[in-house]
């Protein structure tokens, strides 16, 4: 059986909860240059991305993420929870043959819909109302 930790750019932290669930199961990263083209990331972006990836030590890979995970073939896969429809989309592929745990962590804001992933400003525009509210 291999249990494997999907990372990806929306969670690139061992801190996150999803490795208290997955226990010692192996973790990769893998840059999609395509998902990421199509996204319109910058190269400043993309160099944060993968600086964040190679200092937490995950074993990174390169390719479409479907086709990587395949590849791996994990029995059972642990994914940080996201609003990124491509990383459902790949989620409920591979539903199919691998049983998937998506973990939630503690939002670091609250939004009253889903969020415009497209443009910071227009995320942080409602984001900022839950996230600056002065302790009480």
């Amino acid at each position: 059986m291999v249990t494997l930790v999907w990372v990806h750019d929306g969670a690139i932290s061992r801190d996150h909860p999803v490795f208290a669930r997955a226990g010692d199961a192996d973790a990769v990263f893998i840059f999609d240059a395509e998902h990421y083209r199509v996204r319109g990331y910058s190269l400043k972006r993309l160099v944060f991305i993968m600086e964040c990836a190679v200092h937490a030590g995950f074993d990174i890979r390169e390719g479409r993420y479907t086709d990587i995970l395949q590849e791996l073939t994990p029995t059972e896969l642990f994914v940080a929870r996201t609003p990124d429809p491509d990383h459902k989309i790949v989620i409920d592929t591979l539903r199919k043959t691998t049983k998937i745990t998506v973990v939630k962590e503690r939002p670091f804001a609250t939004i009253d819909r889903e969020p415009d992933l497209r443009r910071f400003f227009r995320y942080w525009k409602r984001a900022k109302k839950s996230v600056m509210k002065p302790d009480a």
